[in-house]
């Protein structure tokens, strides 16, 4: 096992290009190179057995110097140090031709010369650039003709009528040329294909790798981005809030103590002031609620979305009973989600159909649920003022508002969080609505999450 792998190690050390070279066409050729010469070596080897044997029973001793010399020169091509990779291979190709002439000479057009020929042939197109591709079909033609002049002029000890065999030679070896320029004109489409499959993948891993650099860079950047927004909801949370809130207690603490001595005008300014700091410090708090979500890795579980209505009637009970609501809920499901996400969801979504009833008529809120193949497809119809059409997507902008804050209190941030959270679930969200008679919101909440 140690020789074995020694010997290929020598022959990859000396004929193959190093396994950290540029893997370009050069490298291949010279790989396939060392391969050709790992496999052709012992069966050289091997050979010489059985031309010993027609040695003892024919006296010819030919197919053993044949033998004798490729085995020669391929050992040369192995083991000589300090020999550059073209050399070997021009060594090698010469070497083969050398034993395809002998073999010509001493057998004749019925032994295996004119086979032996060809393949050289063939490796010499894979292993040299394609530049040289048709050299080796020259060489075959001028070795032809060359070999034809012998013929007629009897310098080869075939013992063939000479007439005949130079017919015979003619049409034998001009199958062998023009395989040989066949070879020579396709083989190298391997080549280019090659080529250009080697040229490809090496500008795909640039691109790959200035693209890495780039997301390494974003993710940086992102990261960055996070630690601010982390100190920027920490200001907001402390920094932010505690000064509204000593606005807020020092007014309701004047409004409290000097009440006789504003007059309504006075009272009206100290009103506006505090809904003004109420409103701002909720705006803070919804701004926070908004930038947090999908920030912290969220756990999912199975929610009995039956229960998580009934939660929200409870936390809405003050506002069901003002406005004499009813809300219809058909059988839901239980999902496998995300209970905090799905809660604002559902919360937003009631809230909104509450508020933006219509005044002195019975609030209706329809709670459905319809399943896909691939996801639950849940809708909150109400009949409340409805929303124009080309005010559709403006509702899920954030601090976009369709109305005004005297007539319908908040921030315009629902929505906003509303569908950050049905995407962040992987959903989707959309609405169908018409002035004056009502809105459905639809959403989706895929079966399996990822």
């Amino acid at each position: 096992m140690n020789i074995r792998k020694n010997y290929i190690d020598t022959i990859k050390r000396n004929c193959a290009s190093p396994e950290n070279a540029i893997k370009d066409l050069s490298y291949w050729r010279n790989n396939l190179f060392a391969g050709i010469i790992i496999y052709m070596l012992p069966f050289c080897l091997i050979a010489l057995v059985p031309c010993l044997y027609w040695i003892v029973i024919t006296g010819q001793y030919i197919m053993v110097v044949v033998d004798g010399l490729t085995v020669i020169s391929m050992m040369a091509v192995v083991f000589i140090p300090g020999l550059s990779i073209p050399f070997r291979k021009v060594i090698f190709v010469a070497s083969i031709y050398l034993c395809c002439l002998l073999m010509l000479y001493y057998i004749g057009m019925s032994g295996p010369g004119l086979i032996y020929m060809l393949i050289d042939s063939i490796i010499c197109i894979f292993i040299f650039p394609v530049q040289y591709a048709y050299w080796s079909a020259f060489l075959n033609t001028c070795i032809c003709i060359v070999v034809a002049l012998a013929i007629y002029f009897q310098l080869v000890p075939w013992g063939v009528n000479q007439q005949d065999a130079v017919g015979l030679w003619i049409t034998v070896s001009s199958h062998l040329v023009f395989l040989s320029f066949l070879s020579s004109a396709l083989i190298p489409r391997i080549s280019n294909g090659l080529q250009q499959t080697i040229e490809s993948e090496k500008i795909l891993r640039e691109e790959l790798s200035h693209e890495q650099q780039s997301l390494s860079h974003a993710m940086a950047m992102l990261e960055k981005k996070n630690i601010e927004l982390e100190q920027f909801s920490y200001a907001a949370s402390h920094d932010l809030q505690e000064p509204l809130r000593m606005i807020t207690g020092f007014l309701d603490q004047l409004e409290k103590k000097y009440e006789n001595i504003f007059d309504a005008k006075g009272k009206q300014y100290i009103w506006f002031a505090l809904d003004g700091a109420k409103r701002m410090q909720q705006l803070i708090v919804d701004l926070l609620e908004f930038s947090h979500i999908g920030s912290k890795q969220v756990i999912t579980e199975d929610i009995n979305l039956d229960e998580l209505i009934n939660e929200i009637r409870i936390l809405y009970c003050t506002q069901i009973e003002e406005k004499n609501a009813k809300i219809i809920v058909e059988p839901l499901p239980i999902v496998h989600s995300h209970k905090i996400a799905l809660n604002q969801v559902f919360q937003n979504l009631i809230s909104n159909s509450l508020k933006y009833s219509v005044a002195e008529s019975e609030v209706i809120i329809k709670i459905g649920a319809v399943e896909k193949e691939m996801h639950w497809q849940f809708s909150i119809t109400d009949n409340g003022i409805g929303i124009s059409k080309e005010d559709f997507e403006k509702v899920f902008i954030i601090f976009r508002r369709l109305h005004g804050k005297g007539k319908y209190p908040g921030t315009g941030i629902g929505l906003a969080i509303t569908k950050k959270n049905v995407e962040l679930m992987g959903g989707n969200i959309w609405l169908e609505s018409e002035e004056n008679i009502g809105s459905t919101f639809y959403f989706t909440i895929p079966k399996l999450l990822n």
